[in-house]
């Protein structure tokens, strides 16, 4: 188990150092493409079933391990995000115009949050849209990854179940000589 542990503390590692690049150059759209495509790898490392559809699988972890660390928005909301970010880069996504989730509109650093909620109130159609930060987001994936490794630590069987998964990422392999 010392590779499947050795690979899985390098992967949150390298995703948390990259998230806090990102974050400290002010790369926002950056920083939410990786903390969304973070979500879905751990999603396929927790899931019950590998083959699951990714959003099943994605919101599954949300619901899971973040939603302790989270308010106001839900695991759909979050598949509508992560949807919106990748695919287009602006809020709205296929499940958000399907009423299945609200677009999300995100603050960060000194930002007052309670503008954007205001705009959101203000707005014709209020119900389409909830505010959160991009740092209550980040916290919330960093408690989901302690946690993780909590459980990989205690419970055998997801041990071995997740285990297998993780022995499947890409080795990283230092380059050697000049």
């Amino acid at each position: 188990m010392a590779t499947m542990d050795a690979k899985l503390n390098r992967l949150i590692s390298e995703q948390i150092e990259s998230l806090r690049c990102l974050y400290k150059k002010n790369l926002y759209m950056p920083f939410l493409m990786v903390l969304y495509a973070t979500i879905d790898i751990f999603g396929f490392v927790t899931a019950t079933n590998e083959t699951d559809a990714p959003g099943q699988r994605f919101r599954s972890f949300t619901h899971t391990f973040m939603m302790k660390y989270l308010k106001d928005v839900t695991p759909d909301d979050l598949w509508g995000a992560r949807c919106a970010i990748l695919h287009t880069g602006t809020p709205e996504s296929d499940h958000s115009r399907k009423n299945k989730a609200r677009q999300i509109l995100y603050s960060w650093g000194t930002a007052d949050s309670a503008l954007t909620k205001k705009v959101i109130a203000e707005s014709d159609n209020p119900e389409k849209y909830v505010a959160t930060t991009i740092e209550s987001l980040s916290d919330a994936l960093m408690g989901a990854l302690c946690d993780l490794q909590d459980i990989i630590e205690r419970d055998t069987s997801l041990r071995n179940l997740w285990g297998g998964r993780i022995k499947r990422f890409y080795s990283m392999i230092e380059k050697s000589g000049k």
